[in-house]
């Protein structure tokens, strides 16, 4: 049932995404910009969006655009950080990085395109909504957690973080701010888009930051354990970019005790929630255990 609703979600994704593709002008640009979307990946983001609103009785109709516009962000996100004034990575998803291919200046537009995308879609989903409100909450929560107030903050720590020995203190809130912000904003989003309480609305919030934090433990332990083969991206670029991790500080069984902790206190404020969680659960045993 986990495997068959992932396909069905991404398949959805991917339908929506070409039609974008479709409306974009003709031009070189059109496939440089959807080159980094087209690369792949999980769809983790927009997919815990739209589980969460299935979840919660919500309009899911109503809910993809603001799907589309996370992935973009995240996305976004992505190409810049690759970028050779930042991480300077040749490889993502399994293939050469925006910048490789089309050059530098081409991939800092895409980057931008891709952001200023994200408002528009949400923008013309509010203006579908039976209640509005709903959707400009979730936009607002998206919008923040991408910003100086989320994970372009926790950008400007990472750069200022560079080659230094920081605590464990320092190292959860420039991940907190980079990694956990959109995958939290995945959850507060959905649950304003199906009309939650403002309790429900926290433990959502909590559950995404304890998944959020296991996320980014578990891309430090793979950034040491895992191959290129199989992450698509290159190993070691965190001490290569001298960033200080959760694995360099706690060590590797540390970690991994902290994810499958985090991830059983996500599904236990699931579990609080009405709705059939099973999904959710199921996705949070398999990011707990990914090897890519």
């Amino acid at each position: 049932m986990y495997q068959e609703i992932m396909k069905e979600r991404k398949a959805q994704i991917e339908s929506e995404f070409s039609k974008i593709k479709s409306q974009l002008p003709d031009g070189d640009f059109k496939d440089i910009f959807m080159y980094p979307i087209e690369a792949g990946g999980k769809r983790v983001r927009p997919i815990i969006l739209l589980e969460t609103v299935k979840m919660l009785g919500g309009n899911l109709e109503e809910a993809m655009h603001f799907a589309l516009a996370l992935e973009m962000i995240h996305t976004y996100s992505l190409v810049h950080d690759d970028l050779p004034c930042m991480d300077d990575d040749e490889l993502r998803r399994g293939k050469p990085t925006t910048h490789v291919i089309f050059g530098e200046g081409n991939a800092v537009l895409v980057g931008d395109a891709l952001l200023n995308y994200a408002p528009e879609l949400m923008i013309k989903g509010v203006k579908t909504m039976r209640e509005p409100l709903h959707g400009i909450e979730a936009m607002e929560t998206i919008m923040n957690a991408s910003g100086v107030h989320g994970m372009i903050l926790g950008q400007v720590y990472d750069i200022e973080n560079e080659n230094k020995s920081l605590a464990i203190e320092a190292v959860r809130k420039i991940n907190a701010l980079k990694t956990s912000q959109l995958i939290e904003a995945a959850f507060v989003a959905g649950g304003h888009l199906a009309v939650c309480s403002a309790k429900d609305i926290e433990t959502l919030r909590s559950i995404g930051r304890h998944l959020g934090i296991s996320f980014q433990i578990q891309d430090d332990i793979l950034d040491v354990t895992s191959d290129v083969e199989h992450l698509g991206k290159p190993i070691g670029s965190d001490k290569k970019n001298m960033k200080r991790t959760y694995v360099d500080i706690l060590g590797i069984d540390a970690c991994k005790s902290e994810v499958m902790q985090r991830t059983e206190e996500a599904k236990k404020l699931l579990g609080s929630l009405n709705g059939d969680s099973a999904f959710l659960v199921a996705l949070f045993d398999y990011l707990a255990s990914r090897i890519s």
